[in-house]
């Protein structure tokens, strides 16, 4: 066994001496643990758009239709709220989840001139360089107009923000 062993030991080293080069061990790329903060260009696209109670639903995204915004991601990693409501909509993140490449929020919004709520849920993987995943929105309004709706979701970072100008980017966004 010694001699198996010193063997191949020797025959390892004469391959390094000669030239011959080990296989070199990949290095597996460590998960970002946290979104990291700056401006992103986030692209939505509406998948599928379903009328829950048999009504026309309450929305003004059409099935197919696109949408495109510069969001500001701050420095506790989250994907601001008012990014995934509508016009006159007021929404705010519940239980977020931002680790390892992964970001889950649940959202709760309030349409203006509508009872009821909008539960909203990203669900997306991330890198440095940008999000990937989906948007789920179920309403539970207290009149007609209930829906659910499916976004996907993609975004690269484009460079660093501040929160005003997020602030000012969802407000013309939503002023077009």
């Amino acid at each position: 066994m010694k001699a198996r062993i010193l063997a191949t030991s020797a025959l390892a080293l004469g391959l390094v001496a000669c030239g011959g080069d080990a296989a070199p061990e990949e290095e597996a790329a460590a998960p970002v643990d946290a979104m990291l903060p700056g401006n992103f260009e986030i692209t939505s696209e509406v998948t599928a758009l379903n009328s829950t109670d048999g009504t026309d639903p309450a929305t003004s995204a059409e099935m197919g239709s696109k949408t495109t915004a510069n969001i500001c991601v701050g420095e506790d990693g989250l994907l601001p709220a008012a990014a995934f409501g509508e016009d006159g909509d007021d929404c705010t993140i519940e239980n977020p989840y931002v680790r390892r490449g992964r970001i889950k929020q649940d959202l709760v919004c309030q349409r203006e001139g509508q009872g009821g709520q909008i539960r909203v849920n990203v669900d997306a993987e991330f890198t440095e360089e940008g999000v990937d995943g989906t948007v789920s929105t179920i309403t539970y309004f207290s009149g007609e107009g209930d829906y659910s709706m499916t976004r996907t979701l993609s975004g690269r970072r484009t460079g660093d923000c501040t929160e005003a100008e997020a602030d000012a980017d969802l407000e013309a966004e939503v002023a077009e």
